[in-house]
């Protein structure tokens, strides 16, 4: 138990943390542990304005199946936390993303369940801590891993693509479609930092239908011919719902997977609309009833798709 005396708290233990409430503070309170092997340790509350003694950064996962007993204290200052719900084919498909997990977590969910997340920072100097910890808690440290998973559960896109995507059709129609965006990207010289893949790129990645090729918008002037990518041309602008420089820079136009940026569910549907082909119309009713999880008008619009030019 930690008792407060000036700016110094007294904690019992060494691995003790001083918890926050959600929210991020104008002034970071960040940490300093002397840590010197004794059974005691003395933590020192710096304030801190520009945040540059900040230590290692956590995102913490568990499936939250009592929230009674899950609860523990986690080795960091908590900045942000989010009770996330997670339909059964996207606890699936975050299963294999997070792979190892804690053995205490549920293999399958027969419904919407909740997933609490939580953004940590730890103190200066002290090491992250181990993947699996205590109560069934996936502590993620490492910075590519912690960011993909937090772009998957924290963000509005990521997580409409988690909870709607037809995860295991797109498996079939591709089985790993990031590396062949990556290895398309790669032959023609691009670094997937500078490209935002488009509405077509969109439909495949959410299982509706295989694209017919690759549409991307890239931040600097490239000539891409030949092969499956395409630059989106300077007349389709008009059917987004932003221009070029919004929607290249501007993050609720995106969802961000395996390391890729593509346009937002939201934002290919609002430029097929304007659009307004045959095809567009067709990849509106599969869209819409991928929503509303009919699955029959699903399976009717694809058999449509199939015989559209």
């Amino acid at each position: 138990m930690a008792i407060r005396r000036g700016r110094v708290l007294h904690v019992k233990n060494a691995s003790d943390v001083i918890q926050r409430s959600a929210g991020v503070c104008p002034k970071k309170e960040v940490l300093s542990m002397a840590q010197s092997g004794a059974t005691s340790a003395v933590v020192t509350a710096a304030r801190e304005l520009d945040g540059a003694q900040e230590g290692p950064r956590l995102l913490a996962l568990t499936p939250m199946e009592d929230a009674w007993s899950s609860e523990m204290v986690l080795p960091g200052v908590v900045t942000e936390r989010q009770e996330v719900s997670v339909s059964p084919g996207g606890w699936q498909y975050l299963l294999r993303c997070l792979d190892p997990v804690p053995p205490g977590w549920p293999r399958s969910r027969p419904h919407k369940a909740p997933l609490v997340v939580k953004r940590l920072v730890m103190a200066v100097g002290m090491r992250p801590p181990a993947r699996v910890a205590q109560k069934g808690w996936l502590l993620l440290s490492c910075p590519q891993e912690r960011e993909r998973i937090a772009e998957l559960v924290l963000t509005p896109g990521g997580r409409h693509f988690l909870n709607h995507a037809l995860h295991t059709r797109r498996e079939k129609l591709a089985h790993d479609f990031s590396a062949e965006l990556r290895g398309l990207l790669s032959q023609a010289g691009v670094s997937s930092q500078e490209v935002l893949f488009g509405p077509e790129a969109l439909i495949q990645v959410y299982g509706l239908r295989k694209a017919r090729y690759i549409d991307v918008l890239t931040k600097a002037t490239v000539s891409l011919t030949g092969g499956p990518l395409r630059v989106i041309a300077s007349d389709e602008f008009e059917h987004f719902c932003a221009d070029r420089t919004r929607l290249l820079e501007d993050a609720r136009h995106h969802v961000v997977l395996d390391g890729l940026t593509f346009v937002s569910f939201g934002t290919a549907r609002a430029f097929k609309r304007h659009r307004g082909s045959w095809r567009d119309r067709n990849d509106l009713s599969m869209m819409h009833a991928l929503e509303r999880r009919h699955r029959w008008r699903l399976r009717l619009a694809s058999l449509v798709g199939r015989m559209l030019p």
